[in-house]
């Protein structure tokens, strides 16, 4: 009871710190900060309590690891379902469209003049440079980086695995 105790404390320290850093000013690259909040900062606090021995922190290694694993997994827990937050996926720009339509519905012409590439595309794109995974040249075309191949190899590789077959790409 007591790991959940601190899991819950140290979550909630780092959601505290995430809101008011998102609330001064978002940083650029959200993910890799998320990731320092949910990941490295859990660890450097039980770190330090289990090594220092402190009152305030009275647990032994066997308790500190499994509390580093528990902060471990619902920090990417959270990582993962912030993504859906951070942008506006396809999915839900097109649910909101649909709502804001009414009982009467919205057809799909209407759908693709009112999200258009500029919408769907341009985003992503940017986010794809912004986080190294591909870059334009002269001409604006985009080539995907190293960076990028390795994520597309690793995510083709898992959908293999669980046979959904190949992504499609035109």
């Amino acid at each position: 009871m007591t790991n959940l105790i601190w899991a819950l404390d140290i979550f909630a320290i780092c959601f505290a710190l995430h809101l008011v850093w998102w609330m001064k000013r978002p940083p650029r690259r959200q993910t890799r900060a998320l990731a320092y909040i949910f990941l490295v900062l859990p660890a450097l606090l039980i770190a330090i309590g289990a090594i220092s021995d402190a009152v305030w922190f009275p647990m032994g290694l066997h308790s500190a690891v499994a509390l580093a694993l528990f902060c471990a997994a619902s920090g990417m827990a959270y990582i993962i379902t912030y993504s859906a937050v951070e942008a506006d996926s396809p999915t839900l720009m097109i649910a909101l469209l649909v709502d804001e339509a009414g009982p009467g519905g919205l057809d799909e012409a209407t759908l693709v003049t009112l999200l258009g590439e500029r919408v769907l595309l341009v985003p992503r794109l940017r986010d794809l440079v912004r986080d190294g995974l591909a870059v334009p040249d002269d001409q604006g075309r985009y080539r995907i980086t190293a960076k990028g191949q390795r994520l597309l190899k690793t995510v083709t590789g898992y959908r293999r695995l669980l046979g959904l077959g190949e992504a499609q790409g035109g």
